[in-house]
This record gives C-alpha cells, structure tokens and sequence, in this order.
C-alpha cells in the first residue's frame, strides 16, 4: 500500500479542517496515511522559527520518506525554500485560501506571513499538483505560477442534514428561538461579517444567533454548540448570513446551510460566489442592502430548496473519488 504523508501546519477548528479530516478519511481508504503536525500559528503563541524546528523534528521522527505528501495549507509550500526541508515523495499542495491582510492583526506578524506567502508562490512549480477548493483559487494558483492545478470541492455527507420536526422544533425551545424569525450571523468572528451585518438588520424582530467561540461583542445570542446542535441551528434558521469580508475559499458554512434547505445571503467574496451562483441563493455586495434581502429570502419559498438541490450534488463520494484519483495520477507520474 503506497504511503501518505499529511503535513499538517496550522491548527483550526473551522470550515478548512473538516474538509482536511474529511480528505485524509478518503485518501486512508485506498493509502497508508499518516499525520505530521506542526502548528505554525496558533494561540499558544510560540515563534514560528520555534515550529519550524519542531517540524524538522518530527520529520525525522518520522523517517521523511513516503510515495507522496499533502502539504495542508500555504504554510507547507513555503517550507519547501528551506534547505532543511528534506521530504522524499511526491508533493501536493491543499490550499483553501489566502487572504492575510484581512484575517491578521499586527503589522509585524503580517509582514512575516507575507514573506510566507510569496515563498508559497515561488515554490509552486516545484509541486507535482495543487488541489484548490474553487474555480476562483484554480485561477488564482495558475495566475500565480501552479503548472498543476485541481478542484475537489466539498463533498459533505449529504444524509446527515436530514432532520426531523420534532427536532427542530426541540432545538428551538431549548434556546428560546421561538415565535420571532431566526437570523443566524454566521461565526461570531469580525472578519466574517457577524459585527456588521448585526448592525445592518438590528432593526428587525428577529433572534439574532451566532455560533461558534465569541470574537466579537455583539447583543446576539452565540451558540457554542456540538456540531448535530449546529446543524438544528442552521435548519432552524430562516435564513443564513455569510457576509465574509475575506476572500473565501468555498465557505462550507453556506454549503451547510444550503444543505439544510435554509436560504443564504452571502458576500460571494472568493470562491463563495461560485457556491451561491451555482445554487441561486443572493449575494449582497452592499450592508445597506442586507435588509431588503433577508426580506426577499424569507418571503421567496423556493429559494431554499435550490439551495439544497446544489449542494447536495457535492457528495461525499464524489469527494472522495476526485482525491483518490488525484494522488493515485501524481504517485504514477
């Protein structure tokens, strides 16, 4: 059985992850896959020089030595500039997105994450492939110098975002989401749009609800939920904010959303548009327009269910197949 490294540098709890821990499921089916970690950045605040060295150790630990590795993040790419960075096999590259300016605070930490990010680019040619998550990043990696680049979108497991009315009706009871509409905000995090787009729709009757750790201190209620909760809450809402204000590279909480049959009202901002086009949901460039749409979401009956009809094209076979024969080519190359 051909052997699988998974570089894995960065730590995250959000969208990016559970398609990283869903790609490595599909590729242990068919490959002997194993996991190295080094978390580049992360809140505990150790230097990257310091996980660097980290990473080469756990390298060595390791052997170093596989018919391919994935190198999850932009992070792995840069590494590759580094004379130390010695990995026998073939590389992949598994690049959800790329937008510092908007995401960091601290000009210094910026600075150092922009050099990062051009040695990502400079390293591109050197890979065999680079697997994006949209047609935007395709087009974005190509334009940057990628000879070889793939789309695996998500591939989520459609029967899981089946619920029954009894347990939404449950989850609106335990939290006191009833007799109002529900307008879920999205992450309660500012660079996806929860703060303004609270502010934007604060005039309606309506529970306000966000989810996931408090970033931002807003009068709505945030849900820190286990993840079945979450899905009630998506299937609960009346409609679904994704207003990012970085360039996304699908955004799997509309794709979720989307899955529930819950109309979404995105920024389109990265490959998010191209999952909103393709499913018909409304795109808001403009906070002073937010209203007027969640209005024409709620009152259009349609809307969710072609949201889920385009989602639900994205299985989890279909994901699995596409990552499967992607390493499979490269390995044979």
């Amino acid at each position: 059985m051909k052997k699988i490294g998974w570089l894995q540098t960065v730590s995250s709890t959000f969208g990016g992850e559970r398609m990283n821990s869903l790609a490595r499921q599909a590729l242990g089916l068919k490959f002997d896959v194993d996991i190295v970690k080094t978390h580049l950045v992360n809140e505990s605040g150790a230097s990257i020089p310091k996980r660097m060295r980290t990473l080469f150790k756990l390298v060595t630990m390791n052997g170093g030595s596989r018919d391919c590795w994935i190198l999850n993040d932009y992070f792995g790419c840069a590494l590759m500039s580094s004379p130390f960075f010695r990995l026998d096999g073939k590389r992949i590259a598994y690049i959800h997105h790329i937008d510092i300016e908007s995401q960091i605070k601290g000009e210094a930490k910026k600075k150092i994450l922009k050099t990062i990010e051009q040695l990502c680019y400079r390293n591109l040619h050197k890979l065999s492939c680079v697997v994006a998550v949209s047609d935007y990043w395709k087009r974005w990696f190509e334009n940057m110098g990628a000879t070889c680049v793939e789309v695996v979108y998500a591939g989520l497991p459609v029967n899981q975002f089946s619920f029954k009315e009894e347990e939404i009706t449950d989850f609106k009871q335990r939290y006191n989401l009833t007799k109002k509409p529900i307008i879920y905000l999205g992450n309660c995090r500012k660079e996806k749009g929860a703060a303004r787009s609270y502010d934007a729709l604060k005039h309606l009757d309506a529970h306000f609800v966000t989810s996931g750790k408090r970033e931002v201190m807003i009068p709505a209620l945030n849900l820190d939920i286990p993840y079945r909760d979450y899905q009630l809450l998506l299937a609960a809402a009346d409609v679904a904010i994704t207003m990012s204000e970085f360039k996304e590279g699908w955004c799997v909480t509309a794709h979720e959303a989307m899955l529930c049959g819950t109309p979404v009202i995105g920024s389109g901002e990265g490959g998010m548009r191209e999952l909103l086009e393709g499913g018909k949901q409304l795109i808001c460039e403009d906070y002073s327009r937010l209203s007027s749409a969640v209005k024409e979401s709620i009152e259009d009956p349609t809307l969710g269910e072609k949201g889920r009809a385009f989602a639900s094209t994205f299985t989890t076979e279909r994901f699995n197949q596409k990552w499967q024969k992607i390493v499979q080519s490269v390995i044979d190359n």
